[in-house]
């Protein structure tokens, strides 16, 4: 028994020491391990410090050739700024002594100037007195033509007034002979049983006044050509349908001769009533019963025989 308890505390002893070795042997498994990821996180930073490395050592050659570059470039400027400056200063000179000539062709010029000044204020104090005479000479002209303008401004606005009042005086007469014409006509219409209709009244009537009217459109002498020339051929028209009748029809009551139509057809034709008034002229007139040959003249009813006559 005794020594089954010494096996015992013996074998347990071995248990203690062989568990004792599996926990050193797990320790160092550990260490083990941790060993070797230290050692791959070692590597791994390795690694990247040489590819770092790579890359620092390629820009820096990079940047010493672009040093390079940069240096031959900056030489290259440098000795064509040397050479601008060169030519510029060569310029600059150039430019110096061209104005430097200039400067003294612009005083000898000036110079002869000044001379000829001096010779034109010689010549012009010599004349001083005779300019004198001939400006008071254009003063007194100038007066005299300002005199003889406003003269004339006031013969022309005498003329202008003498104008108005002649056209008044026209105008009024004209008003006149129209009012006298028209109470003729009117006499004349109420004397039908004389032998006048009131028709060729009416018709006598239009004529006078649309000649008269044709003589007051071209009394201002403010139309066209065309208006003027449409109412001169309006005028003849109308003289042309009074007295150029068909066989068989009513005489006229107005003769061609007569002043009553002769003088607004010359005033509103002009030369162009000479045809006409030729052409009637010349043809053989029919001559109404109230119509007295011998005066050589139109001769309108006796008033007293009239209807309503004075």
């Amino acid at each position: 028994r005794h020594r089954e308890f010494q096996a015992r505390q013996e074998l347990q002893a071995a248990v203690g020491r062989l568990q004792d070795c599996h926990r050193e042997l797990a320790a160092m498994h550990a260490q083990k391990h941790e060993q070797a990821a230290a050692t791959s996180y070692a590597n791994g930073e390795l690694d990247r410090a040489r590819f770092q490395l790579d890359t620092l050592s390629l820009a820096l050659e990079q940047a010493n050739r672009r040093l390079v570059d940069a240096s031959a470039h900056w030489e290259n400027e440098v000795v064509a700024e040397r050479h601008r400056a060169f030519a510029l200063s060569i310029s600059s000179k150039d430019e110096c002594m061209a104005m430097q000539r200039a400067l003294a062709a612009e005083r000898r010029e000036r110079a002869l100037e000044f001379e000829r000044l001096r010779d034109l204020s010689v010549r012009l104090d010599t004349n001083a007195g005779e300019l004198l005479k001939q400006g008071h000479d254009m003063a007194t002209v100038e007066l005299k033509a300002t005199l003889a303008q406003r003269e004339a401004e006031s013969k022309v606005q005498q003329m202008e007034e003498w104008v108005r009042q002649t056209l008044g005086v026209w105008q009024r007469q004209r008003d006149q002979e129209l009012s006298e014409a028209k109470r003729k006509l009117e006499l004349i219409k109420l004397g039908g049983a004389c032998g006048v209709t009131s028709e060729e009244a009416d018709r006598s009537m239009l004529l006078v006044a649309s000649l008269w009217h044709a003589a007051g459109r071209r009394e201002p002498r403010a139309m066209s050509p065309e208006e003027e020339a449409r109412c001169v051929e309006g005028a003849l028209n109308s003289w042309r349908v009074y007295f150029h009748r068909d066989a068989g029809s009513e005489l006229p009551l107005l003769r061609p001769t007569s002043s009553l139509v002769l003088s607004p057809l010359r005033m509103a034709t002009g030369a162009r009533a000479a045809e006409v008034l030729a052409s009637d002229c010349s043809a053989p007139v029919r001559e109404p019963p109230w119509v007295v040959s011998a005066g050589g003249g139109a001769a309108y009813p006796p008033t007293a025989s009239l209807a309503g006559g004075p």
